[in-house]
């Protein structure tokens, strides 16, 4: 996985920047724990790929 912005990992997701938002929000503790900063724009990839299991996003560049 690679670091990825946050507006991509959306599009990625089918879903607006404000919803991506409110998972960030459900999994706060666990994002931090992984280094995640509200700040940011762009996600690390251990954040990236925590999301994308989380809530089962396919990546079709795979």
């Amino acid at each position: 996985m690679k670091a990825m912005l946050k507006s991509e990992l959306a599009r990625m997701a089918g879903v607006s920047r404000n919803t991506l938002g409110r998972w960030f929000l459900e999994h706060e503790e666990e994002l931090i724990a992984r280094g995640y900063r509200r700040s940011m724009r762009l996600l690390p990839p251990c954040i990236v790929t925590f999301v994308m299991r989380e809530y089962g996003i396919i990546d079709d560049d795979e």
